[in-house]
């Protein structure tokens, strides 16, 4: 029996998987890397936006206020009520995935530090990483006061409209229950001496799209328009003095205390309250 020589073709057989295996690592290795750098890439205009998010959506305190509250088994305020929280669902579900997402991130951007090419192992990328990670802690502790910087920014565009229905309410304020241009039917407690004027329908500032839900004025100096909608929870304050807001007592006999409040312009104010149901009783 003879043996025959080993020719070209058997070495390129036997080279071919090994040469195709390696190529699909190269590719592989390749395609991480391009994953990574986008991570990196990407993770600064998604801090961006999600700051921006907060601030610019009405909606979005609720919608976090959920989410703390799935997350957390807790309320971040226990005194503000998510109405209809059916309606935020989806914007829950998407918050709960860039959560998600924004922890996988940071930490594949942690391992390309420790375990990644050597471009990753410096002070710059750490020092990124390190403003980053400090940036979306940041997000996550300081949000309700992010949201309340834009709700006053919001709600100063409401001044002037507002302006108009205190005027027309302040000359003609109602002794009981009707209709008016600015409310349309309402409802007026108490019976005997109305503090409280409660709409019927949807009641808004003229040419706004920002309703309320109803209007309670002490004696002739304050009127207060409790907001809802996207700016459920917040109150807009006229206050002839121009005093400080101060703890009332409502037409329905609730006991609300200042919670926070801002000044807008002269006279107005950006309230919100905590409502006392145990010192109403």
């Amino acid at each position: 029996m003879t043996n025959r020589p080993a020719s070209k073709n058997d070495g390129i057989a036997t080279d071919g998987p090994r040469v195709a295996s390696a190529g699909s690592a190269a590719t592989a290795l390749k395609a991480g890397q391009f994953v990574v750098g986008l991570i990196w890439a990407a993770n600064f205009p998604l801090l961006v936006a999600g700051f921006v998010w907060v601030y610019g959506w009405g909606q979005s305190r609720g919608v976090l206020e959920l989410v703390h509250r799935a997350l957390a088994m807790t309320s971040a305020n226990p005194g503000f009520l998510v109405r209809d929280p059916a309606r935020l669902e989806q914007g829950v579900r998407i918050v709960e995935f860039a959560v998600f997402l924004v922890a996988c991130s940071l930490a594949i951007m942690l391992a390309s530090l420790l375990l990644g090419p050597r471009r990753y192992q410096t002070t710059r990328m750490w020092l990124i990483f390190t403003g980053l990670a400090c940036g979306w802690l940041g997000l996550v502790m300081t949000w309700p006061a992010v949201y309340w910087f834009g709700q006053q920014h919001r709600a100063s565009k409401l001044v002037s409209a507002a302006e108009s229905t205190v005027t027309a309410l302040q000359s003609h304020w109602p002794t009981m229950d009707g209709e008016l241009p600015e409310l349309g039917p309402f409802l007026a407690y108490p019976s005997s001496a109305p503090m409280a004027l409660l709409p019927l329908s949807d009641a808004s500032f003229a040419n706004t799209r920002v309703p309320f839900s109803a209007v309670e004025r002490t004696g002739d100096g304050v009127m207060r328009f409790e907001l809802r909608g996207s700016e459920l929870g917040a109150w807009l304050e006229w206050r002839k003095d121009d005093s400080e807001p101060e703890s009332f007592v409502g037409g329905l006999e609730t006991h609300y205390d200042v919670d926070r409040a801002a000044r807008l312009a002269p006279h107005w104010f950006l309230v919100r309250y905590r409502a006392n149901l145990a010192a109403s009783g």
